[in-house]
C-alpha cells in the first residue's frame, strides 16, 4: 500500500527541475489523469498560465533559496481544464537515495473534506500496521514534509514518533521527544483540557476537535486535532496524532458565513438516524419561519415550495440517496409574503466511516434576482439573435496569421472594397496608423491572454479614403492544445455617434459656459447627495468654491434655515432623491452662506435622470429673493398695521381675536377684551388740525402700549377707537389693566400752542372664554360696554357681566337698528313740522321745523327720542338726515307754489356735520332741486356739532350758503361755547337752547345769558330763535329783549307736513 494516498492533500515529488517522480492518488484525483501519467512530467503542466508565471518568478526563487513554502495560494488544473484554488506547502527532501522537493496542496473545500481524509488515513494506518516499520523512514521523510503535526502516543501516553512540525510549534528536536509523555509536552493544563479525548482515544473511537494552540515563538493559532486508535487484533497499542493549523480556515469560515448572510444562501444537514434535520439561521429567514423553532422535517418541506418543483427535488434527492451523485437544481418556493421566488438548491450524500450513507447536507440560496436577470439576458440574446437575423451587420473572421478568411456584404459595402480584395490581407491592413499600433501594443496582448475584446474603438480607412469609426468586439477560438485557431470579429459602425458624441461636448461646454453666466445660481449633486459643481452665483451666494465644495454633502454647502425659527428647514435635495420628482423650498427659508451672510432664497430641485429612466443627481437653482421678501414682508405688515400708529389694524385684529376666542373654546383658558374710545379726540381734531390730531393719537397709542404686556395685541381700530386683547388674563386682573389705562389718560394733557387738552377714554372690558359663540358677539358686548362707559360720565371703565343694565338697555337700543333700517327701506318714517313764529313783525311765508316720527305697526307714532339714540350710536343718523332731507325738499318741489313758504328748518346730526361724504351728497342734491327751493331751506346744527367738526363745518355751512340756503346754529348756549367760534361759522340764525327758555322768567341768570346771546347776535347780523316756549309770560319777555323768533307748545303742536298750510299762526307781533 502507497502511505502518500491515504494522506489527507495532493502530494506530488519532483526533482529539482520540477520533473514529477511520483504523485499520490489525491493528486491524481484532483487532475483527472493516472498518476503514471503524470510521471515525467513537468509541474507547470499542472498549473494555468498565470500560476504558472508566479512559480518561475517567485517560488522557484525562494524554494531554492529557503529550502520551503508556507501556504501558497495558487490554482490547479483540473479535470476537463478546471481551476481550483489550493493551499500549496513545499519541503527539500530525499527520494531514492536524491534531493527531491514534496509538494502538498489542500484545497480550499469545507472542513468536513478534511475529516473524511483523516478518516481514510486511520484506514490506511490500520492497513499498514504490519509494514510499518518497513516503511518507517520513508514515512518520516513525507511527514516531515507535512506541516501539519504528525506523532504517535502508546497506550502509556508516551511519544514514540513526531515529524518535525512538532519542532516549530514546541521549539524541541522530534527525536528529543521519543519517549516524552503527553502530559510533559502540552503542560498540565492543555492536557488537563485534552484529557477526555484522550481517554476516548485510548478506548478505541475517534476524537476530532478544535483547539487553540501557543507556538514556541508565542504566537497562537487555531488547530483541529484528530486522534486515531491504533487497534491491533481488536486492542488499542496507542494512537495517532494528527494536529493542523486551520486558522486561515477558521477565518476563512467567518468570511464565509457573512458571506452565506449577504448573498442569502442557507445551509442545512440532514442526519438519517433520527430523521434530525438542521438549518442555518438564514434559510430560517428565507422562509419566514420562527429560528427559536424546529427546522422542518424532508416530510414537511413541501409546503414550502411550488408542488410541482418540489417533485422534482424529492426525485434529486432520491437519486442522490441511492447513487451517491450530489444534486444542483434551481426551483421555485413560497416567499413569507406569498409570492413566488426562485432558489438553487445544492445537496450531496453525507458518509460514514464506513463508507455507508449517513445522511443529506446542502446549501439553499435565493436566486429570485439571478433568474431575473437570466430571463432579462435571454430576452436581450433572443433580441440580439432576431437582430443578427433581420439587420445586416459587419462580420468578419480571420485565421491564427491575423488574415480575413470571411467578410460580411455589410463590411464591403460600408468600407466600398471588393470579396477579392480584402480575403487574404492582414485585418489590420484596414486600420488607420494610429489604431494598427494600439492594437499591436495593447488590444492583441490582452485579446490573446483573455480570448475576448468587447468594443474596442478603432479607426477604419475606406477604399475611399474615408475614416470610420468602430467598435470592434471579437472572440478567439483555440485547439485543444489552447493555440489560437480563428476568431470571429462584429464591427459596428458608430461614425455618426462619435460624431454626435463630439456635438454633445460641444454642447455640454456650451452648457457649461451657459450655465456659468445666467443670473440664478446652480448646483449639482450625485445620487448619494454630494456635490459635483456650483456656478459663479452658486460660489458667491453660498461662499464656497467649487473647488472646495466638490465632494462635500450638499448639505453642508447648502446651509438653510427657517426665516422665522432659525431651525434647519426641509432639505429639498434629499426629499428630491427620495421621491424623485421636482421639490421647491418652503416659504421663509433663508440661505446661510459659509461667512453668515443671510439670503432669502426661492429655490427647485430636480431630478437628473439618464436615458433609462435612472437618477444619476440632482439640479438645483435657487435665486435671492431677499429684496423681493423685504417688500412682501413690508406689504404683509402694512395689510396688518394701521399706517399711522403702527398698531395692529382692524382686519388682524379680528383675525387676532378670532385665534384667542378658539384657544378659549378648546383649552378653556380665560383672556379678556378691552374697546377703547377717546372722549375729546374731536375737539382737538378740529380745533388744531387733523395733522395734530394724528400727532394726539400716536402719543395715546403709545401710551397705551406702555401700560400692556408685549403678548398683548393693541390695535387701532379706526379713528379715535382701540382695542386690546390681554391674553391669559383674567377680569380682575384685566379690570387693573383698564384703571391704570384710565388714570394715565386722566393725568395725560396734550398739549399743541399752548394749549393745553385733557383726553379722557371710556373704556368696555368684556371676558373672553368658552361662553362666546363668536367674535361678533363679543365685539358687540365690548361696544356696548364703551358706550355705557360714556352714559356714565366717561373717561371710565365699564366691565361687562351677564345681568349688566347697561347691557340690557344697550340691547333694546341694538333692536331699534333692526327697526330703523326697515324703516329706512320701507318709508316707515313720517315728516311732521312745527311753525316757528316771528315776535316782533310780520314774515313773508310759513316758518316751520321738520320733526321726524317713525310708524309702529299698528300705526300709532314712535317720537325721536325712542329710536335717535340708537341711530347715532350704530352711525345710521347720517343715513336718516339723507332720508328727511331728500323727502322735504321732493315735498318743497311738489307745491304749487313756494310763496307761503319762508324757511323750512331741518336738523342734521353731528355725524353728519362732519361726513365729507354727506357733504357731498348735499351739494349734489342743492344742486339739482334750483334756488327757489334752496332759498326755503334753512339747515340746523347743534353747536356742539358745529364746535366738534369745525374746519369741516365752517366749509359745508360755506357751501350751502352759497346755494341760497340759510344755517341755524341749534341748542346755542348748551356747551357754554365761546363767541370767538361765531366769527368761523357764518350762520344766519342761533337757536338758543331751551335750558334758558324754561326758566327765563324764574331765572335771572337765565335771563341774562339770553339777552347776551342776543346782543351778540343783533352786533354780528343774526336772527335769534326760541325754543320750548311754553307760556305767554315767557312769551312776552322773550319780545321785551327783541328775540326774533319763538317756537313751542304755546305757538303750535307739531302736526304732519302735509298738514302745515291748514294751520293759522296764533301769536304775531
Amino acid at each position: 500500500m502507497n502511505l502518500l494516498d491515504e494522506l489527507p492533500c495532493a502530494i506530488l515529488i519532483t526533482d529539482r527541475a520540477g520533473c514529477v517522480l511520483s504523485v499520490n492518488a489525491g493528486l491524481a484525483e484532483i487532475v483527472g489523469e493516472v498518476g503514471e501519467s503524470l510521471v515525467g512530467r513537468s509541474i507547470e503542466d499542472l498549473l494555468p498560465p498565470a500560476s504558472r508565471i508566479f512559480l518561475q518568478t517567485h517560488l522557484w526563487p525562494t524554494l531554492f533559496r529557503d529550502g520551503r513554502l508556507n501556504e501558497i495560494h495558487l490554482q490547479l488544473l483540473g479535470a476537463g481544464r478546471s481551476r481550483f484554488p489550493v493551499l500549496l506547502n513545499a519541503r527539500l527532501g530525499e527520494y531514492a537515495g536524491s534531493a527531491a522537493y514534496y509538494w502538498m496542496l489542500f484545497l480550499a473545500t469545507e472542513r468536513h473534506s478534511f475529516e473524511a481524509a483523516l478518516v481514510q488515513q486511520r484506514n490506511a494506518v490500520e492497513a499498514s500496521n504490519l509494514a510499518l516499520e518497513q516503511a518507517q523512514r520513508f514515512v518520516k521523510k513525507v511527514t516531515d514534509a507535512i506541516p501539519g503535526l504528525v506523532a504517535y502516543w502508546d497506550k502509556d501516553l508516551c511519544c514514540r514518533f513526531a515529524n518535525q512540525a512538532y519542532s516549530e510549534w514546541f521549539g524541541r528536536d522530534p527525536s528529543r521527544k521519543i519517549g516524552v509523555t503527553l502530559r510533559e509536552l502540552l503542560g498540565e493544563e492543555l492536557f488537563t483540557m485534552n484529557e477526555e479525548f484522550v481517554r476516548g482515544a485510548l478506548a478505541g473511537e475517534d476524537q476530532l476537535f478544535e483547539r487553540t494552540l501557543t507556538k514556541a515563538d508565542g504566537s497562537t493559532g487555531h488547530t483541529l486535532a484528530h486522534y486515531l486508535p491504533d487497534l491491533v487484533q481488536g486492542e488499542v497499542k496507542g494512537f495517532f496524532v494528527l494536529v493542523n493549523d486551520v486558522t486561515r480556515l477558521k477565518e476563512s469560515q467567518l468570511v464565509l458565513e457573512e458571506a452565506q448572510r449577504l448573498g442569502q444562501i442557507g445551509s442545512w444537514h440532514w442526519r438519517m438516524d433520527g430523521d434530525v434535520v438542521t438549518w442555518s439561521p438564514q434559510l430560517f429567514a428565507m422562509f419566514g419561519l420562527d429560528p427559536d423553532g424546529p427546522a422542518p422535517s424532508f416530510s414537511e418541506q413541501p409546503a414550502l415550495y411550488v408542488p410541482s418543483d418540489f417533485e422534482q427535488l424529492r426525485k434529486q434527492v432520491e437519486v442522490a440517496l441511492a447513487s451517491g451523485a450530489p444534486y444542483d437544481m434551481e426551483l421555485r418556493y413560497w416567499r413569507p409574503d406569498g409570492s413566488e421566488g426562485w432558489v438553487e438548491a445544492r445537496g450531496e450524500v453525507v458518509r460514514g466511516a464506513t463508507g455507508q450513507v449517513t445522511g443529506l447536507r446542502g446549501t439553499v440560496q435565493e436566486i429570485s434576482g439571478r433568474k431575473e436577470q437570466q430571463e432579462a439576458l435571454q430576452k436581450a440574446k433572443n433580441r440580439l439573435q432576431a437582430m443578427y437575423e433581420t439587420t445586416p451587420a459587419m462580420l468578419h473572421s480571420i485565421d491564427a496569421q491575423g488574415r480575413i478568411v470571411h467578410v460580411s456584404d455589410a463590411w464591403l459595402a460600408r468600407l466600398g472594397y471588393r470579396r477579392d480584395e480584402v480575403l487574404g490581407c492582414l485585418s489590420s491592413d484596414f486600420l488607420s496608423e494610429e489604431s494598427r499600433m494600439r492594437a499591436r501594443q495593447e488590444v492583441l496582448p490582452a485579446f490573446f491572454a483573455s480570448g475576448r475584446c468587447d468594443d474596442v474603438p478603432y479607426e477604419m480607412v475606406a477604399k475611399d479614403g474615408e475614416v470610420v469609426d468602430v467598435l470592434l468586439s471579437a472572440i478567439l477560438e483555440r485547439d485543444q492544445q489552447g493555440n489560437p485557431v480563428r476568431s470571429l470579429a462584429v464591427v459596428q459602425d458608430v461614425t455618426l455617434r462619435r460624431r454626435a458624441e463630439r456635438e454633445l461636448v460641444e454642447q455640454h461646454e456650451l452648457m457649461r459656459v451657459t450655465l456659468q453666466s445666467i443670473g440664478d445660481a446652480v448646483i449639482t449633486a450625485d445620487a448619494s447627495g454630494m456635490v459635483t459643481w456650483l456656478n459663479p452665483v452658486a460660489e458667491r451666494m453660498t461662499g464656497w468654491l467649487a473647488s472646495e465644495a466638490v465632494g462635500r454633502p450638499l448639505r453642508h454647502v447648502f446651509h438653510i434655515v427657517n426665516e422665522e425659527t432659525r431651525e434647519l428647514a426641509p432639505d429639498p435635495v434629499a426629499a428630491c432623491l427620495v421621491e424623485g420628482r421636482i421639490v421647491g423650498l418652503a416659504h421663509h427659508t433663508l440661505l446661510i452662506s459659509k461667512d453668515n451672510t443671510e439670503y432669502g432664497i426661492q429655490d427647485s430641485a430636480a431630478p437628473i435622470r439618464n436615458a433609462k429612466g435612472e437618477m444619476l443627481g440632482v439640479v438645483l437653482v435657487f435665486h435671492d429673493v431677499s429684496e423681493q421678501r423685504r417688500l412682501s414682508g413690508e406689504m404683509t405688515y402694512r395689510a396688518t398695521h394701521d399706517a399711522l400708529t403702527g398698531l395692529v389694524n382692524r382686519a388682524e385684529f379680528e383675525a387676532r381675536m378670532q385665534r384667542t376666542l378658539r384657544h378659549a373654546q378648546e383649552h378653556d383658558s380665560h383672556h379678556a377684551l378691552m374697546y377703547i374710545d377717546l372722549d375729546q379726540f374731536k375737539l382737538v381734531n378740529d380745533a388744531c388740525g387733523h395733522a395734530i390730531g394724528d400727532q394726539l393719537l400716536q402719543q395715546v397709542s403709545k401710551l397705551f402700549a406702555d401700560a400692556v404686556r408685549s403678548r398683548d395685541t393693541l390695535a387701532r381700530l379706526g379713528g379715535d377707537e382701540f382695542a386690546i386683547i390681554l391674553e391669559n388674563c383674567d377680569m380682575e386682573q384685566a379690570a387693573k389693566v383698564s384703571q391704570k389705562i384710565c388714570d394715565r389718560m386722566d393725568d395725560f394733557r396734550f398739549v399743541h400752542d399752548d394749549r393745553r387738552f385733557r383726553i379722557g377714554t371710556s373704556i368696555g372690558l368684556v371676558p373672553v372664554d368658552r361662553r362666546w359663540s363668536s367674535t361678533a358677539a363679543i365685539q358687540q358686548a365690548a361696544d356696548t360696554s364703551c358706550y355705557a362707559a360714556k352714559e356714565e360720565g366717561r373717561n371710565r371703565v365699564h366691565a361687562w357681566f351677564d345681568t349688566d343694565a347697561a347691557m340690557r338697555a344697550r340691547s333694546h337700543e341694538i333692536q331699534w337698528t333692526s327697526r330703523i333700517e326697515n324703516a329706512l327701506d320701507s318709508n316707515g318714517f313720517v315728516l311732521y313740522a312745527q311753525r316757528i313764529e316771528p315776535l316782533n313783525g310780520h314774515s313773508q311765508g310759513i316758518h316751520a321745523e321738520v320733526l321726524l316720527r317713525m310708524l309702529n305697526d299698528d300705526g300709532t307714532l314712535v317720537p325721536p327720542g325712542a329710536f335717535l339714540p340708537a341711530a347715532e350710536r350704530f352711525h345710521l343718523v347720517s343715513r336718516i338726515d339723507r332720508w328727511v332731507l331728500s323727502r322735504s325738499v321732493a315735498w318743497l318741489g311738489g307745491l304749487p307754489t313756494l310763496s307761503q313758504i319762508e324757511s323750512l328748518s331741518l336738523n342734521l346730526s353731528g355725524r353728519s356735520v362732519g361726513d365729507r361724504a354727506f357733504h357731498a351728497w348735499v351739494y349734489e342734491l342743492l344742486a339739482g332741486v334750483g334756488p327757489g327751493v334752496c332759498e326755503r331751506l334753512c339747515l340746523e346744527i347743534t353747536e356742539t356739532a358745529a364746535v366738534t367738526n369745525l374746519a369741516d363745518a365752517a366749509v359745508f355751512i360755506g357751501r350751502v350758503r352759497a346755494a341760497g340756503v340759510k344755517v341755524s346754529l341749534d341748542d346755542f348756549g348748551a356747551g357754554a361755547s365761546s363767541f370767538g367760534y361765531l366769527k368761523a361759522l357764518p350762520v344766519d340764525y342761533l337757536k338758543i337752547d331751551g335750558q334758558y327758555i324754561q326758566d327765563l322768567i324764574s331765572d335771572p341768570l337765565d335771563d341774562a345769558a339770553v339777552r347776551c346771546f342776543v346782543d351778540v347776535a343783533q352786533l354780528m347780523g343774526i336772527q335769534t330763535v326760541a325754543e320750548f316756549v311754553d307760556s305767554a309770560e315767557v312769551l312776552n319777555r322773550l319780545k321785551e329783549i327783541n328775540v326774533d323768533y319763538a317756537q313751542g307748545f304755546l305757538l303750535h303742536r307739531p302736526e304732519p307736513l302735509a298738514e302745515l298750510f291748514k294751520t293759522t299762526a296764533t301769536f304775531g307781533a
